[in-house]
């Protein structure tokens, strides 16, 4: 069996989300080897050497924005990853561009059950920008009944609702603010690392496979056509005999 990969890990969100400054956070708080890969149209990706876990690759989209081509780009991206970080203003007034692109991806998923898809960790990030900016004292205990907690706790619930996350989390990574929760971060891409493995191999089977069903219809026609001339000839030589 060949060597795993990098795990391929995408971040999506609507333009303004924060999905670099998330990056940002997460490689320097990690104290990573971290390296910029040539960019693309589909993004910059970043390979990242973490203690305890094998190379990683964030791979920084462009944000959602409605466009029908740039989505079709980003859903491909998506469904080629090993994990997605779905980054989400707290405080963005409006969810349809996240909703559409969600329910697409869980269209796909019911086509496809025999596929691994790529886990999805919802980032509900900017928690600090929750009401009251300049009360902004981390770290909270969201089962508490303050405003703060209180209003994170509500966000988090509606966004994992309307967006049927599994799993989800508060963050705030602003560069000028207390950071928060980044370390829980860290500790879930250490702890899923394994699932997003199975993730990759279970695409890779699929690609060293590379079953088609068109492409095996059109096998089994030349497979045909091959027999019926076959057949042919051979009747044309039983009479030219007879």
């Amino acid at each position: 069996a060949e060597k795993p990969e990098p795990i391929r890990i995408c971040l999506l969100g609507q333009v303004g989300a924060g999905k670099s400054s998330v990056i940002n956070a997460l490689t320097e708080g990690w104290q990573a080897e971290t390296s910029a890969l040539p960019s693309t149209d589909r993004g910059l990706v970043y390979e990242c050497k973490v203690d305890g876990i094998p190379f990683l690759r964030l791979l920084d989209l462009p944000g959602l924005n409605g466009d029908p081509k740039n989505e079709k780009i980003l859903f491909e991206e998506m469904v080629q990853s090993d994990m997605v970080l779905w980054v989400l203003r707290a405080n963005q007034p409006g969810r349809k561009l996240d909703q559409v692109f969600g329910d697409h991806f869980q269209a796909w998923q019911s086509k496809h059950l025999h596929y691994q898809a790529p886990s999805i960790i919802g980032l509900l990030n900017q928690v600090d920008r929750l009401g009251n900016i300049s009360d902004w004292n981390p770290p909270y205990d969201l089962s508490d009944d303050s405003d703060k907690a209180v209003l994170i706790r509500e966000a988090l619930a509606f966004n994992k609702d309307v967006l049927h996350l599994d799993e989800i989390i508060p963050l705030s990574v602003s560069p000028d603010r207390e950071q928060y929760n980044v370390d829980t971060l860290r500790q879930m891409l250490k702890d899923k690392y394994g699932q997003a493995l199975n993730v990759q191999l279970n695409r890779r089977r699929r690609e060293t496979s590379g079953f088609s069903a068109s492409r095996e219809w059109k096998r089994a026609r030349q497979a045909a056509g091959a027999l019926f001339t076959l057949i042919t000839k051979d009747r044309e030589k039983e009479r030219g005999n007879t």
